[in-house]
């Protein structure tokens, strides 16, 4: 199989904004922020203003994710790395979108005509399915290394540090400070869902009435759940993470790191 990243299309090769220069993505970044906001004045809707940036941020992974499902031919591999790609694009989208529609917010409150009860909500739901996205997907990738035996690195610059070359993450480093986003993803994925039935739990236990003994037993179990979750989510990092997260790309992409390198 050739390694050369032409083969998938003019598609793969599109280099995003700023691929050689950091300045002109944060200029193309700024200009995107001040066309949502324009889209949000015009539409009066805060949704439509966050939506552009938060897809385009997730481009650079979804291209990764197919980059890599395409070109390695270890299927194992293929399907874990590829997987954790789309969930750090679900990722990037999401926290995209949480600081656009905060920016979008901020402006309405300064512009005088704050948030209705309706757009509060409306916000709070795309927010809570972006999550929920993240975290359904994260736990995919998440299983499929597991069970696949592979230890992975994602991140949404990786074609762009193997300059477009798959058979250039065999050796490659990143650059200091870059982390592998396959860890944000699981923490999201481990913590996000136990916190979300904690604070469930409290809100039905606080608002049942009248309280009883029962209740008092059930909101203590949720502020239990909603604290020690994020706890116990840094403590299965720690055990299972020589298992799953690679420190590299080339040591996600060496010839030993899989240990199912013959099917």
């Amino acid at each position: 199989m050739s390694h050369d990243a032409s083969s998938f299309g003019d598609w793969d090769n599109d280099k995003e904004p700023g691929r050689n220069d950091s300045g002109s993505l944060e200029l193309f970044w700024l200009i995107l922020l001040v066309v949502s906001c324009g889209i949000f004045l015009i539409s009066e809707n805060v949704i439509a203003g966050a939506i552009i940036p938060a897809v385009l941020s997730m481009l650079p992974s979804v291209r990764a994710a197919r980059w890599i499902r395409k070109n390695d031919p270890h299927l194992h591999r293929a399907k874990a790395c590829s997987r954790f790609m789309l969930a750090t694009g679900c990722w990037s989208a999401l926290c995209t979108g949480f600081v656009t529609l905060a920016v979008l917010l901020a402006v309405m409150i300064v512009l005088g005509e704050p948030p209705t009860e309706s757009q509060g909500m409306n916000t709070i739901l795309v927010i809570a399915c972006a999550a929920t996205a993240t975290c359904l997907v994260g736990c995919w990738a998440t299983w499929t290394a597991w069970t696949g035996c592979v230890r992975v690195w994602a991140h949404p610059k990786l074609m762009k540090m193997a300059d477009y070359d798959f058979a250039n993450l065999r050796d490659l480093v990143p650059p200091p400070a870059t982390c592998n986003r396959a860890i944000y993803v699981t923490a999201m994925s481990l913590t996000v869902p136990t916190m979300a039935i904690g604070t469930g739990w409290m809100i039905y236990a606080a608002t049942a009435a009248p309280p009883n003994q029962v209740d008092v037993v059930a909101m203590v179990g949720g502020l239990l759940l909603l604290l020690g979750c994020p706890l116990v989510s840094v403590v299965v990092l720690i055990v299972f993470s020589n298992r799953l997260f690679a420190d590299s790309p080339a040591d996600c992409w060496s010839s030993v790191s899989t240990g199912r390198e013959n099917n």
